[in-house]
């Protein structure tokens, strides 16, 4: 153990002894603690879309596989497209937009951040637009209420869209905390119309 002596004094320098001899602090548990904490959101936000992801699967898969025509679903075997863009995008306009909650991923990966942004825009935008274009063309099943259902779709439809392209020109001219708030708008939008699960599909 060495001795550090004060020249003026001659004596030895405890405080300074002290400071070269400390251990490092310990490591403590609490990062692994919050970065388990940080997937609760988004796992909430995966386990309330499956219902509807399996039925959009089951929806795409008979379409696929040229199911029954039945009352139920002869608009869209009509006019398949639409209904299929809409599931699929929703599906990815959900599961990708879940993993931006987690803040402490999106700052170790902020190139998966950017990168998934990228996939969010198209997909949201494509899933307000193509749901806008199945109300307006699309006759709705006989025993649901026409008119009311028919302005929730576009109202909500119609928010979604301008919330995420108000998103995207706030990030365009780098106003980060608009981009957010837009953005989260949206999705919130976009996962309140998933999550509306009836009979009849669409």
């Amino acid at each position: 153990m060495k001795t550090i002596v004060n020249e003026e004094q001659g004596v030895p320098d405890v405080l300074q002894l002290q400071q070269v001899e400390q251990p490092a602090p310990k490591k403590t548990k609490a990062p692994a603690k919050a970065s388990a904490a940080e997937w609760l959101v988004p796992t909430a936000l995966i386990v309330l879309s499956f219902i509807p992801f399996v039925g959009g699967a089951v929806r795409v898969v008979g379409l696929a596989s040229g199911a029954e025509i039945t009352p139920e679903n002869a608009r869209f075997v009509a006019v398949p497209l639409p209904v299929i863009v809409h599931i699929i995008c929703a599906l990815l306009f959900c599961i990708l937009g879940a993993f931006q909650f987690a803040l402490g991923f999106r700052r170790r990966r902020p190139g998966w951040h950017r990168i998934a942004g990228r996939l969010l825009v198209p997909c949201g935008l494509a899933t307000g637009l193509s749901g806008l274009w199945m109300t307006q063309f699309y006759p709705l099943y006989p025993h649901l209420q026409r008119e009311l259902l028919y302005g929730f779709r576009m109202l909500f439809g119609s928010g979604m869209v301008v919330s995420i392209a108000l998103g995207l020109a706030a990030i365009l001219r780098r106003d980060i905390a608009q981009h957010r708030a837009w953005m989260i708008r949206g999705y919130a939008i976009g996962q309140g119309a998933v999550t509306y699960v009836k009979e009849g599909g669409f």
